[in-house]
């Protein structure tokens, strides 16, 4: 039987990659570059005062983009944060509720972080 040369060299990659792939730690699975792990802070429902400690302060992505200033906070029975009313950068007319179960305060460099803004919820103004 007769091994082509096509053969034997899909069979040498075959082995060279089971072979590099064995050389790889195994820290478990790589995230994906545009996951940021570096935006840490508070969950704005933590924070005591919220409308003395948010006022004015820059609403920005996890990318670093700030795109509004928040305006107005809604509180709980407890006095916390639930929502905040941000004024958008582009247009300060339009402002939006945000809810707080994707935003932390960054008392480091005093904004909050919107974590899972998604696009519809961006181009809709508030109608209250």
């Amino acid at each position: 039987m007769a091994v082509s040369r096509f053969g034997l060299a899909c069979f040498a990659a075959i082995l060279a990659g089971g072979a590099s792939a064995s050389l790889a730690g195994n820290d478990g699975p790589m995230q994906p570059a545009q996951v940021s792990t570096d935006h840490r802070g508070t969950p704005i429902a933590a924070i005591a005062d919220p409308e003395v400690s948010f006022r004015n302060v820059a609403v920005e992505f996890t990318s670093g983009k700030a795109f509004g200033r928040v305006v107005g906070v809604t509180t709980d029975g407890r006095g916390r944060a639930s929502r905040i009313h941000v004024a958008l950068n582009d247009t300060p007319a339009q402002r939006i509720w945000l809810d707080q179960n994707d935003l932390v305060y960054s008392r480091a460099r005093d904004v909050i972080v919107a974590h899972d803004i998604h696009p519809p919820v961006m181009a809709v103004a508030d109608a209250r």
